[in-house]
């Protein structure tokens, strides 16, 4: 899935200002240009055992840590 774009409601913006550091201060900081960013959220509530878990998480460091 790509996300294009986003619009927001006023009183939204009213109260969050946005990003502190935008698109380019976010893929700068991250070293990551030419590709999309991705995240992980590891959810305990998917029924992995802590073990399964574990293994997940070491699994997605190690090919963040590749790309």
């Amino acid at each position: 899935m790509k996300l294009l774009d986003v619009i927001f409601q006023t009183c939204f913006l009213d109260r969050y200002a946005g990003p502190r550091f935008g698109v380019a201060g976010t893929r700068e900081l991250c070293g990551v240009a030419g590709r999309p960013l991705i995240g992980t959220i590891i959810k305990p509530s998917v029924g992995l055992s802590a073990i399964e878990t574990a293994d997940l998480v070491r699994r997605l460091a190690e090919e963040a840590s590749i790309s």
